[in-house]
């Protein structure tokens, strides 16, 4: 299991700007690329719901 945090909380950098859904999708698609996995399930509850939604809808797991 691997369970990140999202961009500006936990121990993750705080950039001025970047926290749309889109953009932490985003980060999660390019986590999910660099660790090489293999049709992953994304999953999340509250804001970890509304960044999964757009890594399912934007990003085929096909072409991560």
């Amino acid at each position: 299991m691997v369970a990140p945090d999202a961009r500006g909380h936990g121990l993750s950098n705080a950039p001025e700007r970047g926290y749309a859904a889109a953009d932490h999708a985003a980060d999660v698609a390019a986590l999910i690329r660099a660790l090489e996995l293999n049709r992953p399930i994304v999953m999340g509850h509250s804001m970890g719901g509304a960044v999964a939604t757009p890594v399912a809808a934007q990003h085929s797991l096909r072409r991560l």
